[in-house]
């Protein structure tokens, strides 16, 4: 796993890309006059909400996960495991 401070780089680049673009739509459409313009300007917000989904989960691993740890997809299994076996004593 790289460091959540990199990978959070490229969640806000994503938040800011999705900003701007509607942003830019919304401006785009008195200019225009498209009503599809518009409704198209709408798209981007799952894109919005998708890299604020992005951004909270690196937010949540770098919390929970101890820095200098490598969580590869073993060590996560075995996490969620001993976690759940935790669970069902």
């Amino acid at each position: 796993m790289r460091d959540p401070s990199f990978l959070a780089r490229f969640a806000w680049l994503s938040i800011a890309a999705a900003i701007l673009i509607i942003g830019f739509k919304t401006m785009a459409d008195p200019v225009t006059g498209s009503v599809g313009l518009l409704s198209d300007a709408l798209e981007p917000i799952v894109n919005l909400v998708g890299a604020l989904m992005a951004l909270a989960m690196v937010a949540i691993t770098a919390w929970l996960v101890p820095p200098g740890i490598f969580l590869d997809t073993k060590t996560a299994e075995m996490l969620i495991s001993a976690s759940t076996e935790r669970r069902a004593s």
